[in-house]
């Protein structure tokens, strides 16, 4: 490590909030439990932090690299290759400009679900976060000042939709193809294109009878004036909860087409104070503590929500289900009882992403805001057609339908070892040995890959930790002497049986149908333990689980 990353580490061990308080507490009560549960913390963290400022690497001039995508993960692990002194990388990214979900999301009320002090990388905190979970645009504002902040944009390529990718065994190298025409080589290539940048369109009945305006809620059309119009949303997952609570003040009539109910728990959002920032600011060690307050927090709460036998589950959903019905205030007592119903759904808290919201369940109390429950039989010319014979006339067709992550995860046509085709060995279910590395194809590294998408906490915890671990394989094949490197399908069957091991106790592992699943009901999407148990697999690339050649 040089000198200045080491002055860097031991300045962060020792401003840690948890050391300061581990010496606090074992200075006062030496044998307590609570002072060894606080000292560990501090070594974890200590640890954690050792593993944030990585020494340059050696001959750095001898990689060239490739990353698809210039979202977070690909933005990420730019800067981590930069930091080690790796100056020959570029990244492919088929939008104009940076942010991957967070430049294509631009629909009213579009933001985060996780804390915005926890929604950030740990060595760019922002101190200044407008809210408690901030909203899309603020986001990408603070992505674009991460990429001018370490100087990425020069490396990115816009506009650059790839294709192919080739493995050549005789150069053991990665020959990535573009739908533009261009090529690219590398010895080292990272897809980072994300799990939710394919829009999912259901395709219905007659839809081409309907020439007015339709669009989803990921290409939401600007042009395209609510005030005063019949709007029908179809979906209410995340992007519908929040699309539907934010356009209702502006639209005549607002229907509201459901398939199923969401567990949506209020989010409590707030404003940060001006004080509090500029006490985050002044001392940043309050903002690392905060910011550990909430991880151990999302910890604790993935343990006692989302997993089956937890005894304080059934509480949390009860507890959910009454605030949710609290908040339904119709002057028809029928419709009333009606809403309450409908709007509960009948699987387990957890079972399906859980959407946050302070206001969507209050949006059905306004006279002009109408579910519907019914099945969509067709389109017509003048808006829907319901299963039980209702016509309803619209203006405006938004479809909040999600993201197709199988189609996600075939950006792009891969060929590894032996011409085998990713997308044909993964079938239906995608796998990677943790979400990083797949048999067969060497070199080649995944960030939020299969298995390792979340459902409680920050996914930039998980792009961190394998951030990490790619850049420690890259270490392991430079001092193997040897040009390529693949995980051994051993190590990877092994560990795709131990996740699937792991999810038959969590509750988004038990059955219901979600867009976490394949058609069979496999959960291929999610990663089964808590982030503290990701991290510690993924803190170094053990090598024997490759194969060096």
């Amino acid at each position: 490590m040089s000198p200045s990353l080491t002055r860097q580490w031991i300045w962060q061990m020792i401003t840690s909030p948890w050391l300061i308080l581990a010496f606090i507490l074992t200075s006062q009560w030496p044998t307590s439990w609570s002072s060894l549960v606080i000292s560990g913390l501090s070594v974890y963290y200590m640890i954690r932090s050792w593993a944030v400022l990585e020494s340059p690497i050696k001959n750095p001039d001898q990689l060239k690299v490739v990353i698809v995508g210039a979202g977070v993960a690909g933005l990420g692990m730019a800067r981590k290759f930069k930091e080690v002194g790796v100056e020959d990388f570029i990244l492919l990214e088929k939008n104009p400009d940076i942010g991957g979900t967070w430049f294509l999301n631009i629909y009213p009320g579009v933001a985060c679900d996780i804390f915005s002090h926890f929604y950030s990388f740990s060595y760019f905190l922002n101190a200044k976060w407008s809210k408690a979970y901030s909203e899309g645009e603020e986001i990408w504002n603070y992505l674009n000042r991460f990429v001018e902040e370490f100087q990425l944009r020069p490396h990115i390529h816009f506009k650059t939709v790839v294709s192919e990718t080739i493995w050549q065994e005789d150069e053991k190298k990665w020959l990535v193809r573009t739908k533009e025409g261009k090529e690219y080589q590398a010895n080292i290539f990272i897809s980072a294109v994300g799990a939710l940048h394919t829009p999912s369109k259901p395709h219905f009945k007659n839809q081409e009878a309907f020439q007015k305006p339709i669009f989803h809620t990921a290409e939401w059309d600007k042009s395209v004036e609510l005030s005063g119009k019949r709007v029908g949303v179809i979906g209410t997952g995340a992007s519908g909860v929040q699309a539907v609570a934010n356009i209702a003040g502006k639209v005549k009539e607002l229907y509201v087409f459901q398939r199923t109910a969401s567990w949506v728990p209020a989010r409590m959002n707030f404003a940060h104070w001006d004080w509090i920032k500029n006490c985050f600011v002044t001392f940043p060690f309050l903002l690392r503590l905060y910011r550990d307050i909430l991880f151990l927090t999302n910890e604790v709460i993935f343990h006692g929500v989302f997993t089956i036998s937890s005894p304080i589950r059934h509480l949390v959903e009860n507890f959910v289900a009454r605030g949710m019905r609290q908040n339904i205030r119709e002057e028809n007592e029928d419709d009333e009882v009606l809403l309450k119903t409908a709007l509960i759904p009948n699987y387990p808290l957890g079972c399906k992403r859980v959407t946050p919201s302070d206001d969507y369940i209050q949006t059905f109390n306004q006279p002009h805001v109408h579910l519907i429950q019914d099945r969509i039989d067709c389109f017509n010319e003048n808006g829907i057609a319901t299963s039980n014979g209702k016509n309803i006339d619209l203006d405006v067709i938004i479809l909040a339908t999600g993201f197709d992550v199988l189609q996600s995860s075939r950006a792009f046509h891969g060929i590894g070892k032996g011409g085998q085709i990713l997308s044909e060995v993964w079938g239906d279910c995608p796998r990677a040995y943790l979400g990083i590395s797949h048999p067969g194809f060497p070199n080649s590294f995944i960030l939020l890959g299969p298995g390792t998408g979340l459902g409680h906490s920050s996914i930039i915890f998980m792009i961190e930790c394998q951030v990490n671990y790619i850049l420690d394989c890259v270490r392991k094949l430079q001092s193997s002497g040897r040009k390529s490197m693949t995980v051994k399908k051993s190590v990877h069957d092994g560990f795709v049986a131990w996740l699937d091991k792991n999810m038959k106790n969590r509750v988004f592992g038990s059955g219901c149908v979600a867009w976490y699943q394949n058609a069979k009901g496999v959960n291929w999407t999610l990663w089964p333990k808590d982030l503290i148990t990701y991290w510690f697999r993924t803190y170094s690339c053990d090598r024997t689980d490759y194969e060096f050649e």
